[in-house]
């Protein structure tokens, strides 16, 4: 009887061996494709979509110089024409190396003849300067062709290395996922045959499949901040440091791409501000009588510096409000005023379109702590895209009350906001565009509102402003049926909100 328990144990502990054994295979095995995978994005198709951007780069120097040239007649150019080619045939050159699917190296061979072709198209066009004008109109034709044709023919390959990439990280976010599946059943499998050490070592591989897991997701959201510090088995860290590396190179282009836009708006903001200072110095007649003509244009110019003066602020200050450099001027305030004044501000343009405006703001508000002029911007974007996407003899409601919101979470006692809302009869958001309202440059076009356009960034500093004041907007909207935008903002805990207003309000749950 002993001898059948102790075989018994014997079998199970060898089972539970086996289980260990089949994991761990199972895991490296995944593992070592998804490093795999990340490596091949880094060494391969990133630098390919680089080698392929320079090839266009390169292409657009060469028709510039070339078109200079057979204006010119400047050798200059002509040598820079040469050197462009060159350029753009090591390009090609090193990117022949990087491409490995049929379809991609048939794209590269289109690319290597067309270019080839184009070379040609103007080597005899440079040789028969000479020859009469409709022959040079026919070169020129062919060559313009020809370089549609090769700008979409690279165009095209750098879209298929983007899907490339795009698969391959979802390939990896798949590779992930399934490992943890398998793991965990193993896990609980272990669990069943009561041996604790399998479950021990299956942890110490589950928990880093979950970082990787998480991080592939963020990478796909195009989320790049966060790390991965991993420092065993070798594998692991290996693969953790190859995923830093990926997600420092693409953070390093996100900032790049901002800091370009900040830097040049910062840049751009001098010379506009002194063009504007010289045209009111115009019309203010300092420098001489002038034209009813000329003041008008004067006036044009005016109103678009205007323009871009306010969209360069605009863009500097989402730049400072992303960093997390705004400075905000908080005292305690009475939001109703504001409101007051936003609709005041706003009446004229209302009256131009014929639009009925309507306010409903509860007595007896209590003062929060606010930046004035921040929150003042707020209502008064959410107003002029009201107004401005409401047909005329259309209506627009803002309306504002105290709310309790119970944060089941902490189980802690009500919180009190006040919430702020605008409504309009407009043509509405669609649905799947909802979410993407609050984007930066995102611009919702919806059917019937004409050419009506904006900067895109109106909307993105407002989440801004509100979040900075630990509130929270949302937009809700129906095709046909106007928009709603909301946004709540908390209440000092001070602030006694024991009135007889109180009894009126509605509370709210955040599950």
């Amino acid at each position: 009887m002993k001898l059948n328990i102790f075989w018994r144990m014997i079998i199970g502990y060898l089972i539970v061996v086996l289980l260990v054994v089949v994991i761990n295979s199972y895991s490296m095995l995944k593992l070592s494709q998804l490093n795999k995978n990340t490596n091949s994005i880094l060494t391969i198709d990133q630098p390919s979509i680089d080698n392929e951007k320079k090839m266009i780069d390169s292409l657009l120097s060469q028709v510039r110089n070339e078109q200079k040239y057979l204006i010119t007649q400047d050798m200059t150019f002509y040598k820079l024409f040469q050197s462009h080619s060159s350029d753009f045939t090591e390009h090609l050159n090193q990117l022949s190396i990087l491409l490995d699917t049929p379809e991609e190296n048939r794209l590269k061979d289109r690319i290597k003849d067309l270019h080839y072709r184009y070379c040609l198209l103007v080597t005899k066009e440079i040789n028969s300067l000479k020859n009469n004008e409709a022959s040079r109109h026919q070169y020129e034709k062919e060559k313009n062709e020809i370089v549609d044709r090769l700008n979409g023919t690279i165009d095209k390959l750098i879209t298929l290395s983007q899907t490339t990439i795009n698969n391959k990280v979802k390939y990896s976010k798949k590779i992930g996922a399934r490992a943890i599946l398998t793991a965990q059943g193993l896990v609980i499998l272990n669990l069943i045959l009561g041996i604790t050490l399998a479950f021990f070592i299956t942890r110490s591989i589950d928990k880093p499949l979950k970082k990787l897991e998480a991080k592939t997701k963020h990478i796909a959201d195009g989320n790049f901040d966060s790390q991965i510090e991993i420092n065993s088995p070798a594998e692991l860290a290996e693969l953790a440091s190859s995923f830093n590396q990926m997600c420092n190179r693409l953070k390093e282009i996100d900032e790049m791409k901002s800091g370009f836009i900040s830097h040049v708006s910062h840049e751009l903001r001098t010379p506009f501000t002194s063009i504007n200072e010289a045209n009111r110095l115009l019309l203010d007649k300092a420098a001489g009588n002038i034209t009813e003509k000329q003041e008008r244009l004067l006036k044009i110019i005016e109103q678009g510096n205007n323009k871009l003066i306010r969209l360069i602020n605009e863009l500097l200050d989402l730049s400072k409000m992303e960093a997390g450099m705004m400075d905000y001027n908080l005292v305690r305030a009475d939001i109703s005023q504001i409101i007051e004044q936003n609709i005041t501000d706003i009446k004229l343009l209302t009256e131009k379109k014929d639009i009925l405006i309507h306010s409903s703001v509860e007595k007896g508000l209590p003062l929060i702590t606010m930046d004035i002029d921040k929150i003042q911007q707020v209502l008064n974007n959410l107003l002029s895209n009201a107004v401005k996407f409401t047909p005329e003899k259309g209506t627009v409601k803002v309306n504002a009350k105290l709310i309790r919101i119970k944060n089941q979470k902490l189980k802690a006692e009500d919180n009190h906001f006040i919430q702020v809302g605008v409504s309009d009869t407009g043509v509405g958001i669609p649905q799947e565009h909802l979410n993407k309202v609050f984007d930066k440059f995102q611009q919702v076009s919806p059917e019937g509102t004409g050419s009506i356009k904006g900067t895109g960034l109106g909307l993105s500093i407002a989440k801004h402003i509100v979040e900075a004041h630990k509130g929270k907007i949302w937009a809700e909207s129906q095709t046909g049926k106007g928009s709603t935008f909301t946004f709540i903002l908390p209440v000092d805990e001070k602030t006694d909100t024991n009135s007889t207003e109180k009894k009126r309000r509605n509370n709210y749950d955040i599950k």
